[in-house]
């Protein structure tokens, strides 16, 4: 009798059919949206890339070390990463609390200036990354370790422009 009972059941109900129907309609939409995607993505190019890095609490001796048209290398894997396009200085400043208020302030770093260097370089640019030089890729927010032939140190790089 369980005999009967096995034989006239089927492998497969009605839920299971369904269940089935959804994953192979959900594989195919990822898989149509991955083919679409992959067409739209752009090709490594060339172009010319201006970007600024900010160095942050420099002694004020150091305030004419950096001339436009210096070189500028990463100081770390000495990539060339560039040419000095122009130099700006400002003041520096440094968050601290006020205690009295219960806030944080900018107040300035007496003795220290910040400086804004803009660099100009040819760099690859593809959908992911603008890469200079084959291997030092420029973000905002990333940190800069730069050196010119008058000056070493380290800065954040503050803002990207692309000219196609």
């Amino acid at each position: 009798m369980e005999r009967d009972k096995k034989k006239g059941r089927s492998l497969f109900n009605v839920f299971d059919i369904v269940l089935i129907v959804i994953a192979v309609a959900l594989a195919a939409v990822i898989f149509l949206s991955r083919g679409s995607s992959s067409a739209l993505t752009l090709e490594p190019r060339s172009a010319t890339v201006h970007y600024t890095v900010e160095i942050r609490e420099l002694d004020q001796d150091f305030r004419d070390v950096v001339a436009p048209g210096d070189a500028v290398m990463d100081r770390i894997k000495k990539y060339n990463i560039g040419t000095v396009e122009s130099v700006s200085y400002g003041e520096a400043v440094r968050s601290v609390e006020d205690f009295e208020a219960g806030i944080k302030r900018l107040a300035p770093v007496p003795g220290c200036l910040r400086m804004d260097i803009a660099i100009t370089a040819q760099a690859t640019v593809s959908d992911s990354a603008i890469t200079v030089d084959g291997g030092y890729d420029v973000r905002v927010g990333a940190e800069a370790n730069i050196a010119t032939p008058g000056f070493s140190g380290t800065g954040v790089i503050i803002a990207v422009e692309r000219v196609d």
